[in-house]
């Protein structure tokens, strides 16, 4: 496991989901191809079970964050990064838990909306196995709240082709979309020369 805690079908769609009218009209105006490359910050090695925070905050938020303030240059986008290591801190005991534990997604989304996010380069700096107190909480408070969400909605999962649809419509929008999934071992086969190769015997 990579961190993700999965949730069932029934806790899933308790969740608040997003609606986009007409969504299967807006196929004819989806570009063939497209990507917010320039936006996403330097890739950074996850360091135990905090795929989460990487997914959400490093890589969800700071691609946000850059695309609402335009920022494509390589050292500002490193620098106005937000730390994947945050909410692991935040969320996890680590007196009791180990860096390969992992947590649930909406927990993430949640402390995002009540407490925000940490800039990567700010105090105190963050691993996976970092405890944070109250005197912690205070000081961070500042500066946090400023990067707090207002909200997130989930993507309905019932219609495979619609879900796509809605995935397409809202990366074309300048909005992030934050996927967990299930995956086998082959997903780490990769060779020498840097090239993923398929292992049938790993289908689903």
């Amino acid at each position: 496991s990579q961190g993700i805690i999965p949730v069932s079908s029934e806790e899933y769609n308790r969740q608040s989901f997003i609606k986009i009218d007409n969504i299967l009209g807006f196929s004819e105006s989806i570009p063939s191809s497209f990507n917010l490359e320039n936006f996403v910050p330097p890739v950074k090695q996850q360091i135990g079970g905090t795929c989460t925070g990487f997914s959400a905050i490093y890589y969800g938020l700071s691609t946000q964050f850059n695309i609402e303030l335009n920022i494509t240059n390589s050292t500002d986008k490193n620098g106005h990064s937000f730390d994947p290591y945050y909410a692991y801190s935040y969320l996890i005991d680590n007196e009791i838990n180990s860096c390969d534990d992992g947590n649930f997604l909406k927990d993430v989304l949640t402390l995002l909306l009540n407490k925000g996010a940490k800039k990567q380069f700010f105090n105190p700096h963050l691993n996976c196995d970092s405890s944070l107190d109250i005197t912690d909480e205070n000081t961070l408070k500042k500066i946090t709240s400023p990067y707090s969400i207002s909200k997130y909605l989930a993507i309905p999962l019932e219609d495979s082709i619609k879900a796509i649809s809605y995935t397409k419509t809202l990366l074309r929008d300048n909005l992030t979309v934050i996927i967990g999934m299930n995956t086998t071992a082959s997903l780490e086969n990769i060779g020498d020369d840097g090239y993923y190769f398929y292992d049938s015997s790993e289908d689903f």
